[in-house]
């Protein structure tokens, strides 16, 4: 893996030990002189390989400052640059689990969201870093950053399953499934805080639906 200078052209070799996960590996940058390392589990090895690394570019040092049981590196960064929100298996190569927020500048574990019974995904922070939307079963929820709470904002019917794609200021919009309808799903965007539908922007559409920021920022103003 490796970073290029779009100016000059010039390339750096990040540690080869981070390099040789066959794209299991997320970047995140803190900052003009370091990157925020993720590196996923290898599905083929017994032996845990999750890590997450500040590296600096300056230096060309790497340290390590949290270790997960199985992660993906699939992860979220809030816009402030100080949490990341990680999706980490409960046990090696189990696929239920927790969202554990981290601090990024000391490796502190801040949150661990979750039971470690059920399927928990699709974390994604709010502009301004106060809170983390997430999927947990069948439900769509909200964790308050400032006074630690939770809330439910849609529980779905059961067998479906409520992803959060986008947040917006004051505004959430999200998927759905239902395997009893074929996997076909439902894009609604909603009040973040009251739980209002606003706009029901589309039904039983085939496959992961893709959002776009737009349809945040305008939310129920737009046409």
């Amino acid at each position: 893996m490796y970073l290029l200078d779009l100016h000059s052209g010039r390339s750096a070799l990040l540690k080869t030990n981070v390099s040789d996960y066959s794209g299991n590996v997320a970047l995140h940058w803190l900052d003009a002189a370091t990157v925020l390392i993720v590196r996923g589990q290898r599905t083929n090895s017994e032996q845990p390989t999750s890590a997450i690394f500040r590296y600096n570019i300056q230096s060309g040092t790497m340290t390590q400052i949290f270790t997960p049981v199985y992660a993906e590196p699939f992860s979220e960064l809030s816009l402030d640059r100080t949490l990341l929100a990680l999706r980490d298996g409960a046990t090696m190569h189990n696929i239920y689990g927790f969202i554990k927020v981290i601090d990024v500048r000391n490796g502190r574990l801040v949150k661990r969201l979750g039971t470690g019974a059920t399927l928990i995904r699709s974390q994604q922070w709010s502009p301004d870093s106060s809170e983390l939307a997430y999927s947990e079963g069948n439900q769509l929820k909200i964790w308050n950053r400032s006074n630690d709470t939770i809330r439910v904002l849609v529980t779905a019917p059961t067998g479906s399953h409520c992803d959060p794609q986008l947040m917006g200021n004051g505004i959430i919009a999200y998927s759905t499934d239902a395997r009893a309808n074929g996997f076909k799903g439902s894009f609604i965007l909603r009040d973040s805080h009251t739980g209002q539908e606003l706009r029901r922007v589309a039904d039983k559409v085939d496959g992961r639906i893709i959002l776009l920021e737009e349809l945040c920022e305008r939310g129920s103003t737009g046409p």
